[in-house]
């Protein structure tokens, strides 16, 4: 498997985890001391803290989430990146809200297992 298929293989999981909510698989998909930027939290490099303050906010209270388009998949010497856009539903106020923004990921593909080393997520602009 070449490194654009794991990497279009780990979106799809991810995508499914967010659907999910399955927080303990998603925590997985990355490395132990990721950088992660988010909506709800600046910056962190611990997933449980991120878990707390930006997948437990918002997943929480979102449904449909979907990696709507990949917009580019590359790699240099020791890593991978992806740049894709998302839609999902929101509920706020008892209001269903579409949203959606753009995501960033930088990945360690070895011996055929991809980890996120970082990530980086932000709604599109108003």
């Amino acid at each position: 498997m070449d490194q654009s298929s794991h990497i279009r293989k780990w979106l799809l999981t991810f995508q499914k985890f967010v659907r999910e909510k399955n927080f303990e698989e998603a925590k997985r998909l990355y490395t132990p001391t990721p950088a992660l930027f988010g909506t709800r939290v600046i910056v962190s490099t611990d997933i449980e803290e991120y878990y707390q303050f930006q997948w437990s906010k918002i997943w929480n209270t979102s449904e449909n989430f979907v990696i709507s388009e990949v917009v580019h998949i590359g790699s240099g010497i020791d890593f991978s990146y992806a740049a894709v856009l998302w839609t999902n539903t929101t509920f706020l106020d008892d209001t269903q809200v579409e949203r959606s923004g753009r995501a960033t990921f930088v990945f360690e593909i070895e011996d055929g297992v991809c980890l996120a080393t970082h990530s980086h997520f932000s709604e599109s602009p108003k």
